[in-house]
């Protein structure tokens, strides 16, 4: 009669363990795909954005229009920023755990980042920030609302002239300078031939 009664107890203590377990997992692969759901309206709302601000845009209503653009791109940033700055925090734990794991998956696997990402989104939903759940549904919510209405802020863009902005004369790139071509040669000139006419002098 006990072993019936324990065999009992275990099961349904298995059985509990295993509904966490899945509902953990599900809510996780919710979580991955609101990530990847933000990132993606992101790229595109924020398109658009750089495209209107190419724009001598005059109608006051498509100025408002692209003003929400750009609150929809700041509050979507703000969030990744939030899960970004937890999930650096899971990284560093996570590297003093690697050193005793040789084979261990890298961190710079996509996959892997994205699984980070959710664990540090958990963290916070988990954390005493109850609004947080609220704020992502929001985010989502009005990405997906300015998302769907693109096609008609581009094509009142199709009818604004062009901002014409002339061309940097050099580019700066990691300490290095590239452009203005023409100075460039003259050195190189200017070194050959300083060098030929000192080489003849010695000789």
């Amino acid at each position: 009669m006990a072993e019936v009664i324990f065999s009992a107890v275990v099961g349904d203590m298995v059985g509990r363990m295993i509904s966490l377990l899945a509902g953990q997992f599900k809510g996780q692969q919710c979580t991955e795909a609101k990530l990847r759901k933000i990132c993606h309206m992101l790229v595109k709302v924020y398109s658009a954005v750089e495209e209107g601000k190419g724009r001598q845009i005059t109608n006051y209503g498509t100025l408002e229009w692209l003003s929400e653009l750009n609150d929809s791109v700041y509050q979507g940033r703000y969030l990744l920023d939030t899960v970004g700055c937890r999930e650096q925090e899971l990284e560093d734990e996570h590297a003093d755990k690697v050193v005793a794991q040789p084979f261990s998956f890298s961190l710079f696997n996509p996959a892997k980042r994205v699984r980070v990402a959710a664990c540090a989104m958990k963290s916070l939903l988990s954390g005493h920030d109850v609004g947080v759940p609220e704020e992502i549904d929001r985010v989502v919510e009005i990405l997906e609302t300015i998302s769907g209405d693109l096609k008609e802020f581009l094509m009142l863009l199709h009818n604004c002239q062009p901002i014409h902005r002339p061309l940097a004369t050099n580019i700066f790139v990691e300490g290095q300078m590239f452009g203005r071509h023409v100075e460039k040669e003259r050195i190189i000139n200017f070194l050959l031939h300083d060098g030929g006419v000192s080489s003849n002098g010695s000789g």
